[in-house]
């Protein structure tokens, strides 16, 4: 009668919901299954046995479908419960300077980036090393297999860590810039009240104030524009560093915004920042 004795310190409720579906499957097979459980400093402690048919071929057949379906409730729970935990302590030992805020930023991307790694896959990582510790002796210490084994899966976490951690030092970075860009509006005289960006020739733009006239000249200097105009310089890199220069109290953007929404000008402006409502010269372009 096969046996496989299992130690679980975390997450022992959910693995034996996990093994008494898995198990229950093979009873249809003609298999007797018994799951009994015990507790010790801590540690659930469950004993899975299969008593299988005396015909050897059907015997050894379900006792590989039994070790199969042990390793799948396993993998299973290892997946499900232990793996936000693996991240946050892989991410820890990858990043020791951050702090708790940064670990919190960083694992939802670490998390949407092991989201991409199919289920199935990881499944499959997880209960392949799982069987084959079963087939090597038939008892496990969970809490033991997900620290010193799995390391495949392991492989793969640490490479959605490192996605997600450039994800997140990216963004970091881009929210301290718009802060000092904000900064650099805020606490400087404004050159013109109001400004009004325009769509200008060849996907560029115009900037004009209350009246008409263009203040692209009077503000920017003209290699500027010429690095612009043969492609060198990003226009949102232009815009934003027009909009430092004259730290304008209003901007009214004419742009149709399906066409070119400035995601940046807009973190950046705040409430300085209009959309067009339809006036008359923006009504002349869309006719």
């Amino acid at each position: 009668m096969p046996q496989i004795a299992i130690c679980c310190r975390l997450y022992a409720g959910e693995l034996r919901e996990r093994l008494e579906a898995h198990l229950e499957a093979l009873k249809g097979a003609g298999a007797g299954v018994e799951i009994r459980e015990s507790a010790m400093g801590g540690c659930a402690f469950f004993t899975c046995a299969l008593n299988a048919p005396a015909e050897p071929r059907a015997a050894g057949a379900l006792e590989e479908l039994f070790r199969a379906r042990v390793a799948q409730a396993i993998a299973e729970t290892v997946v499900c419960e232990f793996a936000s935990g693996m991240i946050a302590g892989r991410l820890r030992r990858l990043r020791p300077d951050y702090t708790d805020a940064d670990i919190e930023g960083a694992l939802a991307p670490a998390e949407r980036a092991l989201g991409r790694l199919r289920g199935e896959e990881r499944l499959f990582l997880v209960a392949t090393e799982a069987l084959e510790c079963l087939w090597e002796r038939e008892r496990i210490d969970v809490d033991g297999f997900v620290r010193f084994r799995l390391r495949e899966y392991k492989r793969r976490l640490d490479d959605c860590l490192h996605d997600a951690v450039r994800r997140y030092e990216l963004g970091r970075e881009q929210q301290e810039f718009i802060k000092l860009l904000r900064y650099l509006i805020e606490h400087q005289e404004a050159s013109i009240d109001e400004l009004h960006i325009f769509p200008g020739r060849e996907d560029s733009f115009e900037m004009r104030d209350r009246n008409g006239s263009s203040v692209d000249s009077e503000y920017l200097e003209a290699y500027v524009w010429d690095l612009a105009r043969e492609g060198c310089v990003d226009r949102e890199d232009l815009l934003i560093s027009a909009l430092v220069s004259l730290a304008p109290l209003k901007v009214h953007w004419h742009f149709d915004r399906s066409v070119w929404r400035s995601q940046v000008a807009e973190k950046v402006l705040g409430r300085r920042l209009v959309y067009c409502s339809g006036c008359e010269r923006c009504a002349r372009q869309r006719t």
